[in-house]
């Protein structure tokens, strides 16, 4: 409680600071599991790794107007039961397995200009249909990043799709 990094906020939160220099508090690290729908803070910039992980109630993600939010970490979603998701334009990067096995996922859209996809992001996601990127100028994505899920439908509007093989 007294610690100055750290702030619990409606009492399921907590956020911490990327920097301890600065006074905001834009890092999503923890969060209580008893609940089902959740809106991201337009401050945090990035949903650290595990954050929602196995939180199996949680249905519904929404983010504030204006997000700040640049990076959603390792398994951030993994094993929840969101159906849909509208991931803000600010953000970059879904990192590696950020959305793995979520069992009801059907419908991803980023809104971002340049997005990358990291590996095995939608791993055992197999209900996806539709992953759509309409304001993308760029998309990367691993190799890997769709691997055993069955999309029926992937949309890219207009721009350049990258894909990123393994080094060697």
């Amino acid at each position: 409680p007294k610690n100055k990094n750290f702030k619990l906020m409606n009492e399921n939160l907590v956020v911490g600071k990327s920097d301890p220099k600065i006074d905001c508090f834009d890092n999503l690290i923890f969060v209580n599991d008893d609940f089902d729908k959740i809106k991201i803070p337009s401050f945090i910039k990035r949903i650290c790794k595990f954050v929602f992980k196995s939180i199996v109630n949680l249905k519904t993600v929404d983010f504030e107007e204006n997000s700040k939010l640049d990076s959603i970490g390792v398994s951030a979603f993994e094993n929840t039961s969101i159906k849909c998701i509208t991931i803000p334009n600010s953000v970059k990067i879904i990192e590696k397995n950020a959305f793995q096995n979520c069992a009801n996922l059907t419908n991803v859209e980023f809104m971002g200009d340049d997005v990358l996809v990291d590996s095995e992001c939608f791993w055992q996601s197999k209900l996806v249909r539709v992953i759509s990127f309409p304001n993308a100028s760029k998309v990367s994505f691993a190799f890997d990043a769709f691997q055993y899920q069955s999309c029926r439908m992937f949309i890219c509007a207009g721009g350049e799709l990258n894909k990123l093989m393994p080094k060697d």
